[in-house]
């Protein structure tokens, strides 16, 4: 049998993989073989494959292949290929041999060998390759295989930390198995003294025949500065880290030598970090043992998936575990809440009570003991903290002591503990850690029976004062609660310090305990009255909110702009239910009678008895007391009627005509105005002693309330009205101011301003008659310039008034007179017409100077009031200004004339009577001419008087249309300037052309100006252009309108204008209407006037009234 049949017969016996690199192996020893010089014992070869380890099967058989300087110099290399690590894959054994194979035939093998190197490292090549793709694989199924386990073992929630540390360990064996290490570890990170972070081993699993206990020191935990630097680095970066330990941890020779020298070794580590939500929370580690090993980047990969998955199941342990805990807190609070919810009778039966909280409050806690201390003042010792009450687990079986019964001083406490009762805030400590500072303090607490370790506390607040302190230790072990613990226990100290204030409410506790057994009978006996008396008082205060709720509706009934007759019974009748009463009535009372015009508005709870109507003006006669109460403003409330005074017997009797009256109510309540009364009546109303404790006044209270109520309601539509005529008359009032303002004086006649102008001083002012008196021309008399309402025989009287009667009865010239007629007054004679009771006078005076008198009369009775006196007084002062525009204007008018007169002989003289003159001389010389018959001359005369005679007609045509009145109205800008042409230039025979867009969006003021400035323009071409063509053109775009006027005449040089061309006019009306004006003019080429208006800025001074 061949070596090749014999290895094919193995296949039965070995795994495929097995067989795949056996042959491998095999095959290639026979090709090195058969090359010249190479012996081989196949027969050796294969018995050391047949009987070698997996490792050997590879690099032991070919060793025989290469000559001896070959094995003794790959030594070392080979001695790896027989003996790798139990962790080393076959894929690594065969590239370390193929190198060997590359390195041997570059340098040792025989030439003869040459050709078949390639083949062979072809063939290496190609398995190394595929191996290494089959291996892969192989190992990704098998990690996806653990990872699926290892997530079906953490699926199911723990309910106890140790069925969580068994689940735990049985995921990190999945990890240990997977990745055949040693050990698998969990570490958990924590913050230990100083605040710095520590580690501690929590769960480890170990492979058979290697001690699986976590050591004492791991298990408390040891800072993460113990371990090496890259590995810290590694751990807060989230990074993996892991190697050799003689070489990762290398620069920390002692924790080296701890790991190498236990037993067995600790030679290799792999960590990958575990963080949650971004915090750091641990890491999962695998060690091996012995054998040196590094784990593959595939391996590290597993590692780092398995430590997310536990990481991502201690996130969903700790949410249920916090959600567990917050409910199992809240129980616990309700059911602290409900304990105390008692209210026991004794100062024992309290205690037993707080005693059983504190129970709940320390399992739930896991303390030791539970306390509940008091702070009070010590007459001598100052304050002091005393326990009250110590619950204490079974076994310790601790009581309180006697120092702690007497109260400990203030003084005697740690610094830290009384700044958090002083600043009322949680405190906490671990007693030999944060107390060094007090040995004495820290030996007490130590020898006590069961030592105290750690102590948490929570203030005790009672309207928000320091009242005591709830607390809690621990003696077992040294421990912080956390910020959970703290404040459930704040939440319990706050519940048993509302407890407190409810139980003992400003009573002192020691007096309590020396009085309890005699206060304990008082107490029950004050308990019973105070519970009727909270029950009486709960009744009256819900009855009073009912009465509340019912008088706050019948106030949003009455908000009502408008109030019917049925809002105003139904108002009655719900403030009649509220004392139970079957009538109301609300009568209108004008003096000491009822309103005959006003409406009395009833309600009644049965049909009314036709005898027993609603008060009338009987009772004010046949019940004389009653009524005589009411004027009074007293309120009469009899809730029977026995209870009639004895002079009142015959108000009783009215009352009860006809009708049976159980009871009866008056209250009175002021109105609109002070002879206005108003009377809320009840009747048959009901005293309800089951109801309230004082039945009488809280009826009558109701009903003082619910007049009240009504009174506001008719106060405010009293007002409303007052404030609408006032509104009215105002108003009426800034009509007539503006009336003035807006009086226009086109007329010659003053009277026909003044006229108007007094007709609404005499509607304003409620006046039967008003004249007014200006200056006489010489001024020594005042002469009536208008009259509304009075006689021939008045006006005849009026018609003049002497300056010097005046002067001498007014006094120091007041600018108002009020005087009542006939009564003597200082009024003069004159002025005091018969027939009217009231004057009122007001002087005209203009720049502090007198002017005039404006006198009114009143025949009513009615005095002129405070606001009439102002209104006339106002009205007087525009009246004078009225009459001073007057004048203005007549006297700006006759100026004007004036002016225009001069202007028109200056113009005749400069320019007609100028050019005349011209004419006169041109045809002197023509006459010279003719005589001295000199043809060239005479002809060259008649040209000039020609052309002197053409500037003539053009001067007196344009002096005709400048002196006819003219004005814009109903006409557009082109249509204005088309007159202008035909009535000059056209008939000048100037060829003239309008071209102008639609204007009508134009302002009256724009538009004038416009027109002006072109007129301007115009005049200047017909005087001084000798233009043949002129026109006009009006445009707009988006941003402005643009007027442009242009001529063909001579032209001339802008800057040397000669004065009477109007340039200034033309740019002060542009600047008036915030235009931009240009003139393009040089001599011979004509004029271009160009007016550029922006639009939305123009401001002319006709628009300010200036013009």
């Amino acid at each position: 049998m061949t070596p090749q049949t014999k290895l094919l017969d193995l296949t039965a016996t070995l795994d495929s993989e097995f067989f795949k690199d056996a042959w491998y192996a095999f095959d290639s020893a026979m090709i090195l073989s058969s090359a010249d010089g190479v012996v081989l014992d196949v027969n050796e070869a294969f018995c050391a494959l047949y009987t070698c380890d997996r490792a050997q099967h590879i690099g032991k058989p070919l060793l025989s292949v290469f000559p001896e300087t070959v094995r003794q110099t790959q030594r070392d290399a080979y001695a790896a290929l027989c003996h790798p690590s139990a962790e080393q894959d076959v894929v690594v054994s065969v590239f370390n041999y193929r190198q060997v194979i590359l390195e041997a035939n570059s340098r040792l093998i025989p030439r003869s060998l040459g050709r078949h190197s390639s083949v062979i490292v072809t063939v290496l090549r190609d398995l190394t390759e595929q191996i290494s793709r089959i291996r892969y694989l192989e190992r990704q199924n098998e990690f996806a295989g653990a990872l699926s386990e290892l997530s079906q073992v953490l699926l199911s929630n723990p309910t106890s930390p140790q069925e969580q540390h068994s689940l735990l360990e049985q995921a990190l064996e999945v990890v240990r198995t997977t990745l055949s290490a040693s050990r698998a570890y969990y570490w958990q990170c924590f913050e230990g003294p100083g605040k710095a972070l520590h580690v501690r081993a929590l769960a480890m699993t170990c492979t058979c025949g290697i001690p699986c206990e976590i050591l004492e020191r791991s298990r408390i935990g040891v800072p993460l500065t113990m371990f090496p630097g890259p590995m810290q680095r590694a751990f807060e970066s989230r990074q993996p880290f892991g190697g050799l330990i003689e070489e990762e941890y290398a620069e920390m020779p002692d924790l080296r030598d701890f790991y190498l020298g236990q037993n067995p070794p600790l030679t290799s580590l792999q960590m990958v970090p575990l963080h949650i939500d971004d915090v750091n929370w641990g890491f999962v580690a695998v060690d091996q043992v012995i054998d040196k090993r590094r784990w593959t980047e595939q391996e590290v990969a597993f590692l780092k998936t398995a430590s997310e998955i536990i990481g991502g199941t201690f996130q969903r342990w700790s949410i249920h575990d916090d959600l567990k805990r917050q409910a199992e807190y809240a129980n616990a609070i309700a059911r602290c809440s409900h304990i105390l919810l008692d209210n026991p009778a004794g100062l024992d039966a309290k205690l037993l009570l707080v005693d059983q909280a504190l129970d709940i409050v320390r399992r739930m806690l896991d303390a030791s003991r539970a306390y509940y201390m008091r702070v009070y003042e010590d007459p001598e010792r100052g304050p002091c903290l005393t326990t009250l009450v110590l619950n204490s687990d079974p076994s310790l079986n601790s009581e309180i002591t006697e120092r702690s019964r007497q109260g400990i001083p203030w003084s005697t406490l740690h610094a830290s503990m009384r700044r958090a009762l002083e600043r009322q805030e949680p405190f906490g400590v671990i007693v030999e850690e944060d107390w060094q500072d007090r040995p004495d303090l820290v030996e007490y607490l130590l020898s006590l029976k069961g030592p105290m370790l750690s102590f948490q506390m929570a203030p005790l607040l009672i309207d928000g004062v320091q009242w005591g302190a709830i607390g809690i230790d621990d003696v077992h072990t040294r421990r912080r609660w956390n910020d959970e613990q703290v404040n459930f226990l704040r939440t319990v100290s706050e519940i048993v310090g509302s407890a407190s204030q409810r139980w003992l409410v400003h009573e002192d506790l020691e007096a309590q305990v020396e009085k309890r057994t005699l206060a304990l009978q008082q107490a029950n006996t004050q308990l019973n009255e105070e519970i009727g008396q909270r029950r009486r008082t709960e009744q009256d205060l819900q009855r009073r909110l009912q009465v509340e709720n019912a008088l706050w509706d019948i106030s949003q009934r009455l908000l009502q702009p408008e109030t019917s007759a049925d809002t105003w019974r139904a108002v009655l009748q719900r403030i009649g239910s509220l004392v139970g009463a079957q009538r109301m009535m609300l009568v209108p009372m004008l003096g000491d009678r009822i309103d005959p015009e006003s409406q009395i508005i009833q309600w009644s709870e049965r049909k009314p008895n036709p005898h027993a109507d609603p008060p009338t003006s009987q009772w004010a006669t046949d019940a004389p007391w009653l009524w005589q109460q009411v004027m009074h403003g007293e309120i009469v409330y009899l809730p029977n009627l026995g209870a009639f005074p004895a002079e009142a017997a015959a108000d009783r009797h009215s009352v009860l005509l006809g009708d049976v009256v159980r009871s009866l109510a008056l209250i009175p309540m002021s109105g609109d105005r002070k002879e206005n009364t108003n009377v809320l009546v009840f009747l048959d109303f009901e005293e309800r002693e089951d109801l309230y404790q004082d039945a009488r006044a809280e009826t009558l209270r109701i009903m003082r309330f619910g007049a009240g109520i009504i009174e506001n309601k008719l106060r405010l539509d009293s007002i409303y009205n007052a404030l609408e005529d006032r509104v009215a008359q105002r108003t009426r009032e800034l009509i007539t101011v503006l009336d003035f303002a807006m009086l226009t004086s086109s007329t010659e006649s003053l009277s026909e301003i003044l006229v108007p102008a007094l007709e609404l001083i005499a509607d304003i002012g409620h006046c039967d008659a008003i004249c007014i008196h200006l200056h006489a021309e010489d001024r020594q008399a005042l002469v009536l310039s208008a009259q509304q309402g009075l006689r021939e025989a008045q006006k005849q009287r009026l018609q003049s008034v002497p300056m010097e009667t005046i002067r001498s009865e007014r006094g120091g010239e007041p600018k108002v007179t009020l005087s009542a007629l006939p009564s003597p007054t200082d009024l003069p004679s004159v002025l005091q017409l018969p027939g009217y009771r009231h004057y009122l006078g007001c002087e005209l005076h203009l720049h502090g100077q007198f002017v005039g008198l404006l006198s009114v009369y009143r025949a009513s009775a009615d005095e002129f009031s405070v606001n009439a006196v102002s209104l006339i007084t106002v009205l007087a002062e525009q009246l004078g200004l009225v009459i001073e525009n007057h004048r203005m204007r007549i006297q700006i008018r006759d100026a004007a004339i004036e002016k225009e007169r001069q202007r028109l002989r200056q113009e005749l003289h400069d320019s007609i009577t100028q050019s005349l003159y011209g004419l006169t001389l041109f045809a002197r010389v023509g006459r010279y001419a003719l005589e001295d018959e000199d043809e060239s001359q005479l002809r060259d005369s008649l040209i000039r008087v020609e052309n002197g005679a053409n500037a003539i007609h053009k001067e007196m045509r344009l002096l005709l249309f400048q002196l006819q009145p003219f004005t814009l109205d109903n006409l557009s800008l082109a249509q204005a300037v088309e007159n202008r042409f035909d009535a000059l230039e056209r008939k000048l025979g100037i060829k003239a052309l309008v071209d102008m867009t639609d204007d009508a969006d134009l302002p009256d003021d724009l538009k004038f100006e416009l027109y002006r400035i072109t007129m301007e323009a115009l005049n200047n071409s017909l005087k001084h252009a000798d233009a043949s063509k002129v026109s006009a053109v009006f445009s707009e775009s988006n941003t402005e309108y643009i007027l442009t006027i242009t001529d063909n005449g001579v032209g001339f040089d802008p800057n040397n204008a000669k004065a009477g061309m109007g340039l200034r006019h033309m740019r002060e009306r542009a600047l008036s209407i915030d235009a931009a004006l240009s003139i393009n003019a040089t001599s011979g080429n004509g004029t271009t006037v160009r007016l550029q208006i922006p639009k939305g800025t123009f401001r002319s001074q006709r628009a300010l009234g200036l013009s």
